[in-house]
């Protein structure tokens, strides 16, 4: 390979700092394809967790024999007039309902942003839970969102969870089947919080007395 000469010392600066030029920009622009691609590679990652949720959530729930009264409330605690209290508790036993009961609400309302903890270990994670729903809005919209599992979670996760939902002014409701959970998060709180104590009995979310 035939070597470059330089008349002057400056002329050889010269083109040394054009090469070092181009190999930054070659390296700079290398860094943006990974990046790139990295994003595209979440954005699938991300689209695969949910797609397995909904299959999971879809076989298991083919079946909803409706809570009326029951959506009705959570509709009013959802509504942008009701703003006083920004979370909402839901408790019961395993297979009284809850989870058949959120994901029907998730398909009626658009806006919500549903996880189901149950369905994959990945959201059972708080950092890769944050960063599903910062996924799904994207777009830059407020939208509610709805945690179905919470006892797959630590309580101070779960309280973290609270506090940055209030400060983005998005209503959340939680679900849990674990009385510790539920009573923990419930102690003292000025949060709606309810019992879902039966199936079928379409009335057993209350308002609590104030």
């Amino acid at each position: 390979k035939e070597h470059a000469t330089f008349s002057t010392i400056e002329e050889y600066e010269n083109s040394q700092l054009l090469n070092f030029e181009e190999f930054m920009l070659n390296r700079l622009n290398h860094f943006i394809y990974l990046q790139l691609s990295n994003i595209s590679n979440n954005k699938n990652l991300e689209q695969k967790y949910l797609d397995e949720q909904e299959l999971y959530l879809s076989n298991k729930h083919k079946i909803f024999l409706g809570r009326k009264s029951t959506l009705n409330i959570i509709y009013k605690f959802l509504s942008p007039q009701d703003d006083k209290i920004d979370t909402f508790i839901m408790y019961s036993k395993s297979g009284y309902g809850k989870s058949a009961l959120l994901y029907h609400l998730s398909k009626q309302k658009k806006s919500i942003i549903y996880r189901n903890l149950e369905s994959n270990l990945y959201f059972r994670n708080y950092e890769n839970l944050l960063t599903s729903i910062e996924y799904s809005s994207s777009n830059g919209s407020v939208h509610e969102i709805v945690i179905d599992g919470i006892e797959y979670l630590n309580i101070d996760d779960i309280e973290k969870l609270i506090e940055s939902c209030k400060l983005k002014k998005q209503k959340l409701i939680l679900s849990t089947n674990s009385n510790r959970v539920y009573k923990k998060l419930t102690n003292g709180k000025s949060y709606i919080n309810e019992k879902l104590s039966s199936l079928v009995n379409d009335n057993s979310f209350k308002f609590p007395q104030k």
